[in-house]
């Protein structure tokens, strides 16, 4: 009885470098405010959900990725890839929380502080 092993596509990466990437996000919450004076539990969310909704200026900065002569599936490249910016993403998750419009921007507000300190 032969055991037939699945193809398993290897690739091998020389010299791979994604430099730093640095993004601003803000999101704002348009266009549910019918659905949010209809009232019920749609409305009641969205209502809730609205005050913590808006977020100004949430910076994320992610790492350069460097590879150099290795030999791997396609497959296991892609999960190197996603794992690495995901894992940065997940750490840099409280600026989000930082940048919402609660009671103003503090994220910002302290990122603008440092930066004026730093100019001194």
């Amino acid at each position: 009885m032969e055991l037939k092993h699945p193809k398993v596509n290897k690739i091998f990466v020389n010299s791979l470098k994604i430099s730093a990437i640095k993004f601003f996000m803000t999101l704002r919450i348009r266009g549910i405010e019918q659905t949010m004076r209809k009232g019920g539990p749609m409305g009641f969310l969205l209502n809730l959900g609205s005050n913590f909704a808006d977020i100004s200026d949430a910076e994320f900065s992610f790492t350069d990725l460097e590879m150099a002569k290795q030999q791997m599936s396609d497959a296991r490249l892609t999960e190197n890839l996603i794992n690495h910016f995901k894992g940065e993403a997940i750490q840099q998750f409280y600026q989000v929380l930082g940048s919402q419009d609660i009671i103003g921007n503090p994220s910002n507000f302290l990122t603008n502080i440092t930066q004026g300190a730093e100019d001194l």
